[in-house]
């Protein structure tokens, strides 16, 4: 169950499909609801606008979809924390994804044992005290009100009633030691905020200096010649969002490293890499036409799925979207632990089936539907498979307490969290995977066959791969299925922003290489030509302009003509696209 605050003067409820960006968002447990319901009051109180389950979702809302929306929306992620709210592996995603994306305040309503993951996070108790304390540390929790700086007095034993002040001398007014130590440390603890003041104030002075000396060269003049000095910007970008992937994962990687390109080359162009919850959220951050300067990266079945309203993007796709270029692949990875009995996919159809698969705004989430139909389709009715939604992180934890029987993930080989869990944890097994490929690819076929209808273009979607043993020592070698992965933007995003990261795509791709295989100078991403000159992926969502020029100038065109025959069922193979050139 959940409640959203809304700091602001927006309804969350007035567009269900598209909700307003909340402030805050409550996560908890039925078992809680007494606290989560005097939660949303306090903050109606406040005179904040609330939006709560139990009062405004109507019956037959789809909650997972309603909590994933306001989720994203939301800047803040309060958790009622108990023993049974740390019990449920519905809440787990919640508090996860906030940890995650660093939005997360827990409030403490019992006693209770905090998972590993939150033993370093500060957190704040509202239970065993007064409900008058309790308000103010809930607002304090939210920033709504300052935390008094005061103190109760000396701890020690005995003092006088109203200590004197350190730095001063009895019959004299304060010392200028005990001044410059009050300074030091209040700079100390406001330390970003005095240097983003200093830094707006210097700029201050640049500007009126700037102004004098142009008056004083030309008393008419009402503006400023522009300089040569001035710093270059890339296209119309002063400010360049990347939306990428969970933190350290490799699409997170992929970011920081054309981040670095960029301001290496245009200094007057900042770049931001924005940790996401994966695939779907990074491309519903292109429906909106004033992200000119966002680019994300994205698994390209997703992106097909968006621009097609299926999927994650059912009834709502997004149709403006463009591709820019290629990255690598994601990989399907399933993983069980090293001790498990558990040797094949469908062995979890008998054996609980509870799997760890991916936030529900991720490739992951999406890529795991099909691989799931694939395997209940193999094994029958009989299949019993549990997928649960929650980050990487939270599921390799989940793992390791033997709460659920596998992990999902679908990224690069290797995924840091992945590794440390097989080199430092207690050890991890792939399962083999490709034999389900051939079953994916002719799902795609027949559903985009339907859905395309005569722009349906055929081609391998997903390919045969291999996971290799020094991704993950001790895990040993593992057959599996590769998703094509690259960057996105819109029919509207800024040309030269485009036609510059279609550029760096292809003459820095090494160090795209190295973003996820540091230590393997020998290993390599398919070249350009054989990804945009063979994958259908490029048809179903086309090139943005700026990047089908760089591409025509070096003969590299998708094939998104095809002969009539070429269409009809069982044609999806081409020639030479069976694994990565490496």
């Amino acid at each position: 169950m959940a409640i959203f605050a809304n700091m602001g003067t927006e309804d969350p409820t007035a567009a269900p499909g598209r909700p307003a960006r909340v402030n805050v968002f409550v996560s908890y447990t039925a078992a809680d609801k007494a606290w989560a319901t005097w939660v949303a009051w306090v903050l109606e109180d406040e005179g904040r606008t609330v939006a709560i389950e139990a009062w405004d979702a109507p019956v037959g809302t789809n909650l997972v979809s309603w909590i994933d929306q306001q989720m994203t929306h939301a800047e803040r992620t309060v958790a009622i924390c108990s023993q049974a709210y740390f019990a449920s592996h519905w809440r787990t995603p919640e508090w996860t994804t906030a940890l995650t994306g660093q939005t997360l305040i827990p409030l403490w309503v019992e006693d209770c044992t905090a998972p590993r993951m939150l033993a370093a996070i500060v957190h704040s108790d509202l239970h065993g005290i007064d409900e008058t304390t309790a308000r103010r540390r809930l607002l304090e929790a939210l920033g709504l009100t300052a935390t008094p700086r005061a103190s109760d007095g000396f701890p020690g034993g005995p003092t006088s009633e109203k200590p004197p002040f350190p730095g001063a001398v009895p019959g004299k007014g304060p010392s200028i030691t005990g001044f410059w130590r009050g300074m030091v440390s209040r700079a100390r603890r406001h330390q970003r905020w005095a240097i983003g003041a200093l830094s707006v104030t210097l700029v201050a002075v640049v500007i009126i200096v700037s102004l004098k000396s142009c008056e004083s060269e030309d008393p008419e003049s009402t503006a400023t010649a522009p300089t040569s000095s001035a710093p270059a910007m890339l296209g119309q970008c002063e400010v360049v969002t990347i939306m990428t992937g969970q933190e350290g994962s490799p699409y997170n990687n992929y970011g920081d490293t054309l981040a670095g390109i960029i301001e290496s080359e245009y200094s007057g162009t900042t770049v931001n890499v924005t940790p996401t919850r994966g695939s779907a959220q990074n491309l519903d951050a292109l429906r909106d036409p004033n992200a000119r300067c966002t680019l994300s990266i994205a698994q390209f079945t997703t992106a097909v799925d968006a621009r097609y309203g299926a999927g994650q993007f059912l009834n709502a796709p997004i149709d403006r979207l463009r591709t820019v270029g290629p990255l690598w692949f994601d990989l399907l990875q399933l993983i069980v632990r090293a001790d498990s009995d558990i040797t094949t996919a469908e062995q979890l159809c008998s054996a609980g089936g509870t799997i760890a698969t991916g936030l529900q705004t991720s490739g992951t989430a999406q890529i795991g539907d099909v691989l799931f139909r694939q395997i209940r389709n193999a094994v029958g009715p009989d299949c019993q498979l549990s997928p649960v939604p929650m980050s990487l992180s939270a599921g390799l934890a989940e793992l390791g307490a033997g709460n659920v029987q596998a992990v999902l993930w679908s990224g690069g080989a290797p995924t840091s969290e992945i590794r440390q869990e097989a080199t430092q944890g207690a050890g991890i097994r792939l399962l083999p995977l490709s034999t389900y490929r051939d079953a994916m690819q002719d799902e795609w076929d027949g559903f985009y066959r339907h859905e395309a209808g005569d722009d349906f273009v055929p081609g391998q979607i997903y390919t045969a791969e291999q996971i290799r043993p020094q991704d993950y020592p001790g895990a040993g070698p593992t057959a599996t299925v590769g998703i094509p992965n690259g960057i996105v933007g819109a029919d509207f995003t800024d040309p030269d922003l485009v036609g510059y990261t279609t550029r760096v795509l292809q003459e820095h791709r090494g160090e795209f290489e190295r973003a996820i295989w540091p230590d393997e100078t020998e290993r390599h991403f398919w070249p350009i030509r054989r990804t945009v000159g063979t994958s259908p992926v490029y048809c179903f969502v086309p090139l943005h302009p700026a990047a089908k020029n760089f591409y025509e100038q070096s003969n590299i065109s998708p094939r998104c003509s095809v002969p009539t025959s070429a269409a009809s069922p069982g044609a999806s193979e081409q020639p030479g696209q069976a694994g990565p050139v490496n």
